[in-house]
């Protein structure tokens, strides 16, 4: 439970930070880019090589997160397959009982 707050978050936060990105970002023109420096460029580079990691480290630990929840969820289904064979045959049981009641109401309504 307290996993699937945090991802929930974690997914809202994200959301409301790629719309400011988009927000931010502009076309960059031609003329700039050949004014650019060296310099300039291994700073971009390494400005994105940074936000690609930063994304890969967001992907691992979301990916995590979804193994983590799906062995939640299948423990739970065999907890819950566990007892159905328990609760068919305690359903049995009480149609035999509730078709032994009637045959008693039945008889005894002969007898009067």
């Amino acid at each position: 439970m307290e996993e699937s707050y945090f991802l929930q978050a974690s997914l809202d936060s994200s959301d409301s930070l790629s719309e400011r990105r988009n927000l931010g970002e502009t076309t960059v023109s031609p003329y700039y880019m050949k004014s650019m420096t060296p310099n300039a460029f291994e700073a971009a580079i390494r400005q994105k090589e940074g936000e690609l990691a930063s994304y890969m480290s967001r992907l691992a630990s979301l990916e995590a997160i979804r193994d983590s929840l799906a062995e939640e969820l299948r423990e739970k289904l065999r907890a819950e397959a566990a007892v159905l064979p328990g609760i068919r045959a305690e359903l049995e049981a009480l149609r035999r009982r509730h078709s032994a009641a009637l045959d008693l109401m039945g008889e005894r309504d002969e007898e009067v």
